[in-house]
């Protein structure tokens, strides 16, 4: 999913490459394919033959699509990826030195990634900054001013994070270079002192409890002065682990969109669905030995339940219902039915929605909880309305079923429950099989790309 989330930016990409490839074409691409070579020698087949049209295009969309989903994020405007580490001042105090909806990378990560987002930064209040601020960082003589003025008056940048694999949720902060921290950890130097102390008493400490103390906090300075290019400090809270898909802070990387791609989540309504840590009613797996654990662990995968299987799923519902209102939806919907081998009983209650956009915790959204939502559902009088408000409910709480399949593994066989099931059978995904259409006006030689021509076909499609 990663640059794919920046579609402007794909656009361009996409405009440059297919432009460059179809004018090696028409200078003469003689040692490519059949197509390619009756481009170069008929390039009116383009219009003549939509068919022809749409197989040229397809390969330079297909080759587009695998380095686009093999290339590293760099994008233009500052965007990046790294793995986390925890506020490193957790250890031996409550008070974090990084807020909620904070992060810190080094200095010299920062400084770059400022340049290419446009010295766009946010002051102490979230608020963009003036153009008079910006015209003084873009003035900056050297990146040790350009830093030292962002730390004097409190700049950020805003930012936005999505952690791999993902589960689909985002995290809105702000980015903050390790001299910040450090200096804030300096301010508190005698308060962490003291947090440090009563930590060491709680673990029965007596001797030597100041220098070991100071021997603490000076660790975590030297963490934040350490933070690796390729990493950043995060709150370690529940709300940041949630937020991103359940992230355990080992080698997971988040993607912190900068700049215009940050703006795709202006407006955005941040929530955070809580993650079981298992799932299994009779706890986690045991065994009396290293063999007998891996067979249990064997035994748990035996299911056709799996993150791959069920996110694809997801997605389809996803589509099901961004076609809510249409023929395609109510088709969909009787796919739905025949499948389950229910009709519609108007004598029985709607389905009514449990979730909204809001914070769910995880025992809202057990797997308890998802079987009994898929048992009312079934109960209910199964109209259009009611798959509808179904689904957008399994949609809310994805990230805590994903995480539901992600522990099956440790919390005994078949504990996560499927609530789509065999439902879909029959209704297909067009989108992966969907080609741009060109228009080529041979006359001046401009190429337009449309992503939502159909060539008549349709994105959903399901026989009943």
């Amino acid at each position: 999913m990663n640059k794919k989330l920046n579609r402007a930016y794909i656009a361009q990409v996409a405009k440059k490459e297919i432009c460059a490839k179809i004018d090696k074409h028409f200078k003469g691409n003689y040692h490519g394919s059949e197509v390619d070579r009756a481009v170069a020698l008929m390039p009116k087949i383009l219009q003549e033959d939509s068919q022809i049209g749409i197989s040229f295009v397809k390969s330079i969309v297909d080759a587009l699509n695998k380095m686009i989903e093999n290339s590293k994020w760099n994008s233009d405007c500052g965007s990046f990826m790294a793995t986390a580490e925890v506020d490193p001042v957790l250890k031996f105090s409550s008070t974090r030195i990084v807020k909620e909806h904070e992060i810190g990378i080094s200095n010299a990560k920062f400084v770059r990634t400022l340049i290419k987002c446009g010295y766009r930064t946010v002051d102490a209040y979230g608020n963009e900054s003036s153009p008079e601020i910006k015209e003084m960082l873009i003035n900056a003589k050297s990146d040790k001013e350009l830093l030292d003025l962002v730390l004097t008056l409190e700049l950020g940048i805003k930012a936005e994070g999505i952690r791999f694999p993902h589960a689909g949720e985002s995290y809105n902060t702000v980015i903050r270079p390790a001299a910040y921290y450090i200096n804030l950890l300096r301010d508190r130097y005698d308060m962490y002192i003291k947090n440090a102390v009563e930590y060491l008493i709680s673990k029965g400490v007596k001797q030597n409890l100041e220098k070991l103390a100071e021997s603490l906090v000076d660790a975590a300075a030297d963490e934040l002065k350490m933070i690796p290019v390729s990493g950043f400090i995060c709150t370690g809270s529940e709300l940041f682990k949630m937020s991103q898909g359940g992230s355990d802070h080992d080698t997971d990387k988040h993607l912190w969109l900068v700049g215009s791609d940050a703006d795709m989540y202006d407006g955005k309504i941040h929530y955070m669905v809580g993650i079981k840590s298992e799932t299994a009613t009779q706890g986690l797996l045991e065994a009396n030995s290293y063999a007998e654990f891996i067979e249990n662990v064997f035994v748990s995968g035996l299911t056709d339940m799996n993150v791959g299987k069920y996110v694809n799923k997801s997605s389809l519902v996803l589509e099901i219902v961004g076609t809510r209102g249409t023929d395609i939806f109510a088709k969909s919907c009787n796919i739905i039915r025949k499948n389950l081998e229910v009709k519609v009983d108007m004598s029985k209650q709607a389905y009514q929605r449990h979730f909204n956009i809001r914070d769910i915790h995880e025992d809202e959204c057990s797997n308890d909880v998802v079987i009994a939502l898929y048992e009312e559902f079934l109960n209910s009088n199964m109209s259009d309305s009611s798959i509808l408000n179904y689904f957008v409910d399994i949609l809310i709480i994805a990230p805590s079923l994903i995480g539901h399949i992600i522990d099956m593994a440790k919390a005994g066989p078949g504990t996560a429950f499927d609530p789509i099931g065999e439902m879909l059978k029959g209704i297909h995904s067009m989108r992966r099989k969907q080609y741009a259409c060109i228009d080529f006006n041979i006359d001046d030689g401009t190429l337009t790309l449309s992503d939502a021509i159909r060539t008549g076909r349709e994105y959903l499609r399901g026989e009943e």
